[in-house]
């Protein structure tokens, strides 16, 4: 994965979570993307597809999906940031 990539998907979560606690969906991050393509030059200039599929590659990289219930959904496009260790690889 790109760093200019990764960088600008976490970017867009500081944006979104702040400092609470909360669950960041694909959703969210793209249209935050969106609003300001100036500040996420590299994610903006993509076709929609291909930003979603590296949104979701960084996401499932660095948190863990929200699980509703007690079995985790595969299709899950929610994280879960505050509460959760970050995941390294």
């Amino acid at each position: 994965m790109r760093p200019e990539f990764t960088g600008e998907v976490t970017r867009a979560v500081c944006l979104i979570s702040g400092d609470k606690t909360t669950l960041v969906s694909r959703r969210g991050i793209e249209e935050t993307i969106l609003k300001t393509p100036n500040d996420f030059p590299n994610l903006s200039n993509l076709p929609k597809p291909s930003m979603r599929c590296i949104i979701s590659r960084v996401m499932n990289e660095f948190y863990p999906r929200w699980e509703e219930g007690s079995k985790p959904s595969g299709n899950s496009f929610v994280w879960k940031i505050t509460g959760s260790k970050r995941r390294r690889r």
